[in-house]
């Protein structure tokens, strides 16, 4: 009977994967209930083995909270089946849906075979413990648009006693389903995650350089200027606002399919499976990048500073090396790929207040940095499904 049931299970997921395929035109209901983005950035890492198994089972434990008893499989250790690697792997890249991920998890658990500790329940509880949040900074957009939370493990807490918010977790309002209609994604499209560009944000990194602080200690560790230039991809927790974390749950939230730098890295011909394809602030990419966007006949632009500096890669030791713009390796030198349609200088338009989309032969460019705008401008984000 058992073998029967994952038998049964695995049928269900694989039919599951022919109906949903990444280039198909997604099918999503706002009735229904959305799994929040985060959840697809640690599936994908942790089925690639790029985050850790305690750091996954945290994501598994929110899902069961919400689902199952999670007092009836506590152990020591976390314990899951090693094929569920293709299960996490087919919902990131959006290939089975949102129930029948949470119906594979709560299947495992229920039937015994997937096993939670007790420990990290605990620090699950605190971490993810979610509180409701006023929207601000909107420039007289509608704060009403989506409803806002915040989880305990995104609040930052800064050297001057200040804190700041690394992400925000976005959700519909009842009494606004009528008006997301027009706003969800129609058309075979996919959102670039800017891995690269949060990873360079990330301190030690670009930025230390850039501010003439490498050579310093940091973390216990002595830090040259080389080192500032060779840093670790950041595989470990969704973007923050360096790179597009209030656009990218937005997006999310409507249903716009994702994809990574690091995949068109990979394999630049991922974009040509998509009829647009739209970037968040990408600040940092590479030549195969550069060449694959530049490329494709619909590109919508949505952040300014696209595109600014090229960088390398290295998979063996998963590191990414600053190559060429941003004053580097020689002051003069801005745009990396010496590109004529940069916008960079339309990043500081927090505002949004006159917005357009400007053409460029191969698509859209909006004219200011929409971060605030995403989650308040209902007309905004009605023109981007349009484009």
């Amino acid at each position: 009977m058992f073998k029967h049931k994952i038998l049964l299970l695995t049928i269900c997921i694989s039919f599951s994967l022919i109906l949903f395929g990444a280039t198909t035109v997604p099918s999503y209901s706002i009735q229904n209930e959305k799994i929040p983005y985060w959840h697809y950035n640690d599936a994908k890492w942790w089925s690639e083995g790029k985050i850790s198994d305690e750091k996954f089972q945290k994501s598994l434990i929110v899902i069961l909270d919400n689902h199952s008893d999670l007092s009836q499989n506590i152990s020591d250790e976390f314990s899951i089946p090693t094929w569920f690697f293709y299960t996490a792997k087919w919902f990131s890249e959006n290939k089975i849906s949102d129930d029948v991920y949470v119906s594979a998890i709560t299947f495992l658990y229920d039937e015994n075979i997937l096993f939670i500790s007790n420990s990290s329940i605990i620090d699950t509880s605190f971490e993810y413990y979610s509180t409701n949040i006023p929207l601000i900074q909107t420039f007289e957009k509608n704060v009403n648009l989506f409803s806002a939370s915040l989880l305990n493990k995104d609040i930052v807490m800064l050297n001057d006693g200040s804190t700041r918010y690394s992400d925000v977790q976005f959700e519909f309002v009842s009494d606004n389903l009528e008006v997301y209609e027009p706003l969800m994604n129609s058309k075979n499209s996919v959102v670039i995650i800017p891995t690269f560009t949060f990873t360079a944000y990330t301190e030690p990194g670009f930025y230390t350089f850039y501010r003439g602080d490498c050579d310093q200690e940091f973390h216990g560790k002595l830090f040259r200027d080389d080192d500032c230039l060779t840093v670790p991809i950041n595989y470990d927790k969704p973007i923050d606002f360096t790179a597009s974390t209030l656009g990218l749950n937005i997006l999310h939230l409507l249903d716009y399919p994702f994809i990574t730098d690091v995949d068109v890295d990979k394999n630049p011909e991922i974009l040509l499976n998509y009829d647009k394809v739209i970037l968040l602030h990408n600040e940092y990419v590479t030549e195969k990048m550069f060449d694959a966007i530049t490329s494709h006949s619909n590109i919508v632009y949505l952040y300014p500073n696209a595109l600014y500096a090229e960088i390398s890669v290295n998979y063996t030791d998963d590191t990414i090396s600053l190559i060429r713009g941003h004053n580097y390796p020689e002051v003069t030198i801005r745009n990396g790929f010496d590109w004529i349609y940069d916008n960079s200088p339309l990043e500081y338009n927090l505002e949004c207040i006159d917005w357009k989309f400007e053409p460029i032969p191969n698509g859209h460019m909006l004219n200011c940095y929409p971060e605030y705008a995403m989650y308040s401008d209902e007309l905004l984000l009605k023109t981007l499904n349009g484009l």
